[in-house]
């Protein structure tokens, strides 16, 4: 079923190897940080917000959020480099540069220990902020005291629970009176991450498509010639070289995550090696807009977004995921941030800036007394178009054009 698909990734990764590193190498010595992909901290945001139509006031929020930064998940990945660089040292096979590094994956993969995929401080403090920065934008949404409760929902993971802890920890501080009701486990799944998930064995089959673009884009010999003193001898003794530099390269791409001031890789890495890990890690996140559209989330979206134009007392529902459910998730809403073919996803790229740690999208709802419902969106607390739609005025579009667009995106007529 799946293997037009793969063929198509194999393709699509095989056509786009060398064009891709041309495009960002500029960028790479620029900007260094953002080699690290979809493991990059979440940026700062901009203080910028287009006035609301005249008259009309925040109500709602409806937000989907991609957890913070974290620790690795890939644990066997990280702890190779500095297994296989303990004997390199011993023998006297390291130069200089090779015990700096050394030390440094050494003391990533300490710090990881017992912490592998869980919320870094920086990522508690990442979501903390964001939360703050949302009251202090749309005040009016959380001072209503007719509407005081907030729905969080969360993915069974540790690191999507303390995102959310963070965040409505950091909203009653602000308000006190709030009301959260935490939602989590894997019977929210359906909607919240893998409801209409492609199987595990696509997310194999891909690894070895990328295992297959590495190989053809590193040379080992290279790639560490500033790391050994013998450079036929070192490798030698690495039983694998490729997934060893593979292993410093992810070692190196979380540490901004876990709180390490900049580590300037190119340093001890051949610049080709480094363009592509990170091309073909990009490349391997946006594959996840061939996923099939969030019918089940867009369509509880909608939902939930009726019953609070309808009144109640839920100010915002605040959900708490992953990228892989969030890029397709804007895709599906027409945000006009990425094509969704695989052949285009290659040539948008650069994953740093389009999904890293802690994105997040934010419907806000207004509404003015006899008037229609206005809804904008926000993703990464930006201002964002839906180019299919006409808006009222700016970034300010009409609910019932919104949901007519998303609701004919899904297939499916909107539920009651």
């Amino acid at each position: 079923m799946y293997r037009p698909l793969l063929l198509s990734l194999a393709a699509f990764l095989l056509m786009t190897l060398t064009s891709p590193a041309q495009v960002s190498r500029e960028i790479l010595r620029a900007e260094p940080d953002r080699a690290t992909t979809v493991l990059h901290p979440y940026p700062a945001a901009p203080d910028v917000d287009t006035p609301a139509p005249p008259g009309y006031k925040p109500f709602y929020i409806s937000h989907y959020g991609r957890h913070g930064s974290r620790y690795e998940i890939a644990r066997e990945l990280l702890e190779t480099a500095p297994a296989q660089m303990a004997p390199l040292q011993e023998e006297g096979l390291l130069t200089e540069k090779g015990k700096e590094l050394f030390a440094f994956v050494s003391q990533v993969v300490a710090d990881s220990q017992d912490r592998w995929g869980e919320l870094t401080d920086l990522g508690a403090r990442e979501h903390e902020e964001i939360a703050l920065r949302m009251y202090k934008r749309f005040r009016p949404v959380f001072r209503d005291r007719t509407r005081r409760d907030i729905r969080c929902t969360a993915t069974s993971f540790t690191r999507t629970i303390t995102s959310m802890a963070s965040s409505t920890g950091a909203l009653r501080s602000c308000e006190p009176g709030l009301r959260p009701t935490f939602y989590v486990g894997k019977r929210y799944h359906v909607f919240m991450i893998n409801g209409e998930e492609f199987p595990d064995s696509l997310g194999k089959a891909r690894r070895v498509v990328m295992k297959q673009w590495f190989k053809a884009g590193v040379d080992i010999r290279k790639a560490g010639a500033a790391l050994f003193t013998d450079t036929e001898a070192a490798l030698a003794r690495i039983s694998e070289p490729l997934a060893f530099f593979e292993s410093i390269y992810r070692c190196w791409a979380i540490h901004l995550s876990m709180g390490y001031p900049f580590f300037d890789l190119r340093e001890y890495l051949d610049e080709d090696a480094i363009l592509t890990f990170w091309h073909g890690t990009d490349s391997r996140t946006l594959a996840n807009l061939s996923y099939p559209r969030r019918t089940t989330l867009v369509r509880e979206i909608i939902r939930r977004a009726d019953e609070a134009i309808a009144g109640g007392t839920v100010c915002a529902d605040l959900r708490y995921g992953h990228d892989t459910t969030l890029l397709p998730l804007l895709n599906h809403m027409g945000m006009g941030l990425w094509p969704i073919t695989m052949e285009d996803a290659g040539r948008v790229g650069d994953c740093a800036v389009a999904i890293p740690m802690g994105s997040n999208l934010q419907l806000v709802f207004y509404r003015k007394r006899g008037k229609e419902v206005l809804v904008k969106c926000l993703y990464n607390e930006r201002e964002r178009a839906i180019p299919a739609l006409e808006p009222v005025s700016g970034p300010y579009y009409r609910w019932s054009d919104v949901k007519a667009y998303w609701a004919a995106q899904t297939g499916k007529p909107v539920l009651p």
